[in-house]
Formats: structure tokens, C-alpha cells, sequence
């Protein structure tokens, strides 16, 4: 017998008697009476799934919406509560904001207090002073400066006639040199220039330049004739501190070429005649004759290649004679392998090693042994050879590994026999020199 899977009511029983079915279906119906009961008196407590309500029906709308203001309500400025003073605030007073937080109303000029403005800040200012300075021929552009375009200055003395007279070279209302002279004689037009002061910036004395208190040239100094040197010259600083100073040679049509060039340096700890000289030069000379040139230092093929006429240099012989080892290569009987050695030669020396990587024949992981080398196996020859075959180029070295096996000595016996390796328990590795 069976009954409902959701309220266990029993099911008619189709191998069973009318009469017993009878019986059970009373029991059912009872059953089913029960729950469609309260089923009905379950939803007649429920609303209509469209029913409305009115707002006072909800407990708690009518007091919550009282205590909110309407949509449309406008607000000014003095109703926020961090803004102090609206109602007495001036005309055109400003607002700002306070230490604390709040803020409150006061004139522009309280708040910006004592401050500076250039002249092209304020307006017409600049017009005003051109205007002004106009009759002594005064320009004016952000800052004041007097410009004068009268035919000289005088600044001397009127009795004698002796003092200095600034001028200008070129017609008045062009751009020409500056011009000093000194006279003794001013009212016989007798002057002696003693420098000019071009346009381009640069200076030009008439007679020599004494700079009795010496002379600091922050910039190149261009000297288009001979230079005598009495005393002695001192290239670098003067201020007891060690230094560095170079001497250009300039030879080529560059403004700078540094070509050729001479560099001192010392340090702190040197003593005099004790720092380092660097000639920096294509050739040295002595005589005619080259001496060393930057060009005879060998590099690491000259000195594989054995290429003549040149000087060693530790660097090149130390790559020169570096040797070549190779990362861990897969065996695979009966294959080759090539690795790539750079050595740009044919190596002198090769050397084939084994590195156990799976323990085995009484080698442990990591340890390393040279691989025996052999007969150079082919599929038709027994035992096809235990070695590994060896060919090297000027670039390669090739691994020819046997069809049969290769072997190791067997450490597991101690007796000096030895055992065919399993090619993944063991790696190759290749060592080269040149």
C-alpha cells in the first residue's frame, strides 16, 4: 500500500478487496476534509492580492511624515547651521571659511591682507610710466628700466675736461656697441676707447685685460692669436681640494670634438707628481714614431685567432680563455645532441660528465662521474658500443650517444665493476676549452 508523497494520505490499493477499499477511502476522504479545511480558514485571514490601504491604517506613517518638510522648501544661506553672521554681513562682504570649521562674512581686502603685485598686474600702470619716462627716451616692459638714446653720458669732471664718456657706435635709434673711453682732454674731443660692449654679449678690450685680483671664466675663453704664459699654468682648481682637469686637443671641424685629450685626476691622499695621467688619443706619437694606439689592444678572438701586433688586455685574455660548460642535456639512446659553446674556436679539450639526478648504482643525486668514452654504436652491431661519441666545430659540440647502453662504475658493489645507467636517471653535461 501507498500513500500521497506531501500530506501521507493512503492510496487505493489495486490488489485489494472492494469492501477493504471502502474503508480506506473513508479514512482518505476524512483526510482530505481536514486539510481543505484549513486550507479555507487559512485564506478567508488573507487580503485581496489588489487591496489598498489608506495611510492612517499604517501604524506609524502619519507621525513619521508630519516630522518631514515639504519638497518645495527653499532655504537661505543663514539658515545653515556652520554659517555665522548672514544678517549682519555688509554689502559685498565675502564668505570664508574659520579655524573651526564654520563659516562667517568679512571684506575681500581683511581677508587677503598686506601682498605684493607685479606691475603687469595692475591694469594701465605700465602705459602711465611709459608715458612718463617718454621724454628721456624710457621704455617700459614689466619691470622699470631707463633706456637712453642721446648721442653720449658724461661722468667726469666739467673743469678739466677729464672722465669717462659712455657712448653709443651707430646712428641714434639703432642697436649698435656700447662704448667707454676715457679722456683727459674732453673739450679738444681727444677720447681713448678702452672696451666695447656688443650686442651679442661678448666684451672687447682695446689693451691688455689685468685682473689683478685674478679671473674666474665660468665659460669658454676663445684666444684667436698666440698665448704667452710667464708664470706657470695650472689647469684645475686652485682650492686645495683634489680635482680633475682635462686639456682638449681640438683637431676636427666640431665645435667640441674631444678627440684627443689629456686628463689628470687625483685623490685626497696623493702626494705631489703622484696623480694619474690619461692621454685619451687615436695614436701616441714620440717623434714620428706610434708609441701605443687605443686600436693594438687585443680583444678575446685576437687572442684565440693568435692576431699579431697587439697588446694583451687582462679582461680579453681572462674571456679568452674562459671555458664552456653547459646546462644539464636529456639522454636518448641512440641520438645526438648539439650545444652551441661560443668559444669561437674548435676547442682544444673537450670533456664529457654524467650528473645523476634518480639515485642509482650507488650514485646519489647530484653526484658526477665522466662518461667512458667508446665504440659509437649502429643498430646492426652487438653490443652497439658503451661510450658516447665526441665531434666538435668552432661553434658546436656534438654527443652521439650509443644504441646499447652506457656505463659507470657501479659504487653499489664497491668491486670496481660497473653497470648500464638508466638514460633518466642521469643527465649530460659538456666542458670546453679553448
Amino acid at each position: 500500500m501507498s500513500n500521497t508523497p506531501n500530506l501521507n494520505i493512503p492510496m487505493p490499493d489495486p490488489s485489494a478487496d472492494v469492501d477493504d477499499e471502502f474503508y480506506r477511502l473513508q479514512q482518505a476522504w476524512m483526510l482530505v476534509d481536514a486539510a481543505l479545511y484549513q486550507l479555507i480558514v487559512a485564506v478567508a485571514g488573507k487580503s485581496n492580492a489588489g487591496h489598498t490601504h489608506a495611510i492612517d491604517q499604517i501604524n506609524g506613517l502619519v507621525s513619521a511624515l508630519q516630522n518631514k518638510m515639504d519638497a518645495s522648501k527653499t532655504f537661505k544661506i543663514g539658515d545653515l547651521t556652520d554659517v555665522v553672521g548672514a544678517a549682519d554681513a555688509q554689502l559685498n562682504y565675502v564668505l570664508s571659511k574659520n579655524i573651526d570649521g564654520k563659516f562667517t562674512f568679512a571684506s575681500a581686502l581683511s581677508l587677503l591682507g598686506n601682498h605684493e603685485h607685479t606691475i603687469a598686474q595692475v591694469q594701465g600702470l605700465t602705459d602711465a610710466l611709459n608715458a612718463r619716462l617718454s621724454k628721456s627716451g624710457g621704455i617700459m616692459s614689466n619691470y622699470p628700466v631707463l633706456g637712453f638714446d642721446y648721442a653720449q653720458l658724461w661722468f667726469g669732471y666739467g673743469a678739466t675736461g677729464t672722465g669717462w664718456r659712455v657712448i653709443k657706435d651707430t646712428a641714434e635709434g639703432s642697436v649698435g656697441n656700447l662704448v667707454f673711453q676715457w679722456s683727459n682732454d674732453r673739450w679738444n674731443n681727444s677720447y681713448n676707447t678702452v672696451m666695447y660692449m656688443a650686442p651679442d654679449g661678448q666684451v672687447r678690450f682695446n689693451n691688455k685685460l689685468q685682473a689683478l685680483g685674478g679671473m674666474d671664466a665660468l665659460g669658454p675663453v676663445n684666444v684667436a692669436s698666440e698665448l704667452y704664459v710667464k708664470g706657470a699654468v695650472e689647469v684645475g682648481g686652485m682650492t686645495g681640494q683634489a680635482g680633475f682637469a682635462v686639456v682638449d686637443f681640438h683637431t676636427s671641424a666640431a665645435v667640441r670634438d674631444y678627440n684627443c685629450r689629456i686628463i689628470c685626476d687625483s685623490n685626497a691622499n696623493d702626494g705631489n707628481g703622484l696623480g694619474t695621467m690619461n692621454i685619451l688619443a687615436g695614436n701616441f706619437m714620440w717623434n714620428g714614431n706610434r708609441l701605443i694606439s687605443m686600436w693594438d689592444k687585443a680583444t678575446a678572438g685576437d687572442i684565440k685567432n693568435g692576431v699579431a701586433d697587439k697588446f694583451p688586455d687582462a679582461a680579453a685574455v681572462k674571456a679568452a680563455l674562459a671555458p664552456f660548460t653547459s646546462g644539464q642535456q636529456t639522454i636518448t639512446m641512440g641520438s645526438t645532441v648539439s650545444v652551441a659553446h661560443g668559444l669561437g674556436v674548435i676547442p682544444s679539450i673537450v670533456q664529457f660528465d654524467l650528473i645523476c639526478v634518480t639515485a642509482e648504482l650507488g650514485w646519489a643525486a647530484g653526484q658526477v662521474t665522466q662518461v667512458p668514452s667508446g665504440i659509437i654504436g649502429v643498430s646492426s652491431v652487438t653490443p652497439g658500443g658503451y661510450g658516447v661519441g665526441m665531434e666538435k666545430t668552432s661553434t658546436n659540440i656534438i654527443a652521439r650517444f650509443p644504441y646499447s647502453a652506457i656505463q659507470v662504475p657501479d659504487k653499489a658493489q664497491n668491486s670496481g665493476a660497473s653497470g648500464n645507467i638508466t638514460p633518466a636517471n642521469w643527465r649530460l653535461i659538456v666542458r670546453a676549452s679553448p
